[in-house]
């Protein structure tokens, strides 16, 4: 997941923004749950990303993050 989250980064230009969506329902065949996956780019904040707006919805969760 950290190299995922710097490959990512440092590809994504400065106030650029990244969209996260997963799915969040049971997926116990999954090496990370939606969740494990936004909670590990919300630790980020505020070191290097910048949190704009959350919704989480039944099936899915989104996050938008803006690169500080």
């Amino acid at each position: 997941m950290e190299k995922a989250q710097e490959l990512m980064l440092d590809r994504l230009r400065s106030t650029g923004h990244l969209l996260l969506v997963h799915w969040i329902v049971d997926a116990r065949v999954l090496p990370l749950t939606g969740d494990e996956v936004h909670d590990a780019f919300l630790a980020l904040v505020p070191t290097r990303l910048k949190h704009v707006k959350s919704l989480t919805e039944p099936e899915y969760r989104l996050d938008l993050f803006e690169k500080i």
